[in-house]
């Protein structure tokens, strides 16, 4: 059984970043252009000179497709740079063409289905659990009176509890994604078996920064800028990043140590 070092992955992956920024850059220009047009020049145009209440319905209908194409084509993109990233982390000397940037093939679409089925069976998980957790303080089978001042945290608290249990089951899957991606497709049979005493660690790797970034937000006041609308896409883009990387080189770890001592 091999386990993943998590310092040293996370120092790896810093210097993966750093080392390869203008590859990164270059890679994910176009999904960050994307998601300034889409999430914030489109709405904030919308809101400034699209009066909502004095349109026709053909005009509502003609922009509510418009947002629905953007949207599509921003998660085709999404995923096909997220798949060059993962190249670009688990081999540095992979270059991505210009074919790579712009192309969508079999291989992304596996990714997209496998993207989901795993996003899908953690929030089965947790909300089912929240919901049956809902119904139970509907009956009063648990009072917080002493929590009232602070009741509006309760559902955070509650999807992060329940999201702390599940992920380290769903976590044992994960390694199917990176695999996908340089053409090394894993079953998730082989990834739980691959993956045998890493599932604590692998949760922590995969939520530390996203937890971090979530809470920050979740407790500064959301201001309506497109500065402050600038800066938290930049920073999730950050995070994506680094996610990815975290992801990339424990699959790589534990695939390399499986071929060593199998």
């Amino acid at each position: 059984m091999q386990h993943i070092p998590i310092f040293h992955t996370i120092s790896n992956t810093v210097n993966y970043i750093i080392s390869s920024y203008k590859e990164i850059l270059r890679t994910t220009a176009l999904f960050i252009t994307l998601n300034f047009i889409v999430v914030l020049l489109v709405p904030s145009m919308v809101e400034k000179f699209y009066d909502m209440e004095n349109q026709s319905i053909s005009s509502i209908g003609a922009l509510t497709l418009l947002k629905l194409i953007l949207n599509i084509i921003l998660l085709v993109v999404t995923i096909r740079t997220i798949v060059n990233l993962h190249r670009i982390f688990i081999d540095q000397s992979n270059k991505i063409t210009v074919t790579d940037i712009f192309g969508f093939g079999k291989r992304d679409l596996k990714y997209l289905f496998k993207a989901f089925l795993l996003n899908g069976l953690i929030w089965l998980f947790v909300g089912s659990s929240f919901y049956l957790f809902i119904l139970f303080l509907k009956w009063g089978a648990f009072e917080f009176p002493q929590l009232t001042r602070y009741e509006e945290y309760i559902p955070y608290v509650i999807v992060f509890i329940l999201i702390s249990i599940f992920l380290p089951i769903v976590s044992r899957f994960v390694l199917v994604l990176p695999s996908i991606a340089v053409d090394m497709e894993l079953s998730f049979t082989k990834s739980w078996n691959l993956t045998r005493g890493n599932s604590i660690r692998l949760s922590i790797l995969l939520m530390l920064i996203p937890f971090t970034v979530f809470v920050v937000f979740t407790l500064l006041p959301i201001i309506n800028s497109f500065v402050y609308g600038t800066i938290v896409i930049l920073l999730w883009f950050i995070t994506l990043i680094f996610e990815i990387g975290i992801l990339s080189l424990s699959y790589s770890y534990l695939a390399n140590k499986q071929e060593k001592f199998p």
